[in-house]
């Protein structure tokens, strides 16, 4: 479970300077979106998720694993920057529609005292943890603040179907295949070439 809340975090925050679509309906749910994110508001967030995500995980257990990683003792975690770097045309297949939200973000972790990354060997296993954590993210131990800087691109989707009338989103994680089948189609992730 806390595997799954590592890889759900990226894709629930990303940002105040977003690439607007010609959709109005998604660019106001996407700004909504974001400033439920921005203001950690789990519980808010998920009524801006896809169902789909709730037949692996029950909405109640999500929320609760989300506010527990983000009130872990001994780290501060704030998002820096983060931007829509590019929105898809609508791909249909069926009744639903389905696009693709490419995004940067940037987040700073601070810690305690008690973990000092001045000391090379706590330095290393908190590396290896979080690079484990986080796949083909740069991450950047910061000895002066006591933080790592963990950025990179990541995608979502914004869907519209049967099940969501209104745009909702989506993180999809190219470094968990298995997650990836379960929420998505595959004629979705052929057309996106994510296969």
């Amino acid at each position: 479970m806390k595997k799954l809340t590592f890889l759900l975090l990226p894709f629930l925050f990303f940002a105040a300077s977003a690439q607007t679509s010609t959709d109005a309906q998604l660019n106001k749910r996407l700004k909504t979106y974001m400033a439920l994110s921005k203001e950690l508001d789990f519980a808010g967030v998920m009524n801006y998720m896809h169902p789909r995500i709730f037949t692996i995980v029950p909405k109640e257990q999500l929320v609760q694993t989300m506010e527990t990683a983000f009130n872990t003792p001994g780290m501060k975690i704030t998002f820096d920057s983060m931007a829509v770097v590019a929105i898809s045309p609508i791909y249909k297949t069926g009744s639903a529609n389905y696009r693709k939200v490419d995004y940067y973000m940037s987040m700073n972790i601070a810690l305690n005292d008690s973990m000092d990354l001045a000391d090379k060997q706590i330095a290393d296993v908190m590396l290896a943890s979080f690079r484990q954590g986080f796949p083909g993210k740069k991450i950047t131990v910061q000895t002066a603040t006591n933080s790592i800087q963990v950025s990179g691109k990541e995608l979502m989707f914004a869907i519209k179907d049967a099940q969501a009338p209104e745009w909702l989103f989506l993180g999809y994680d190219r470094s968990n295949p298995k997650l990836a089948q379960q929420l998505y189609p595959k004629q979705v992730r052929q057309h996106f070439k994510l296969l």
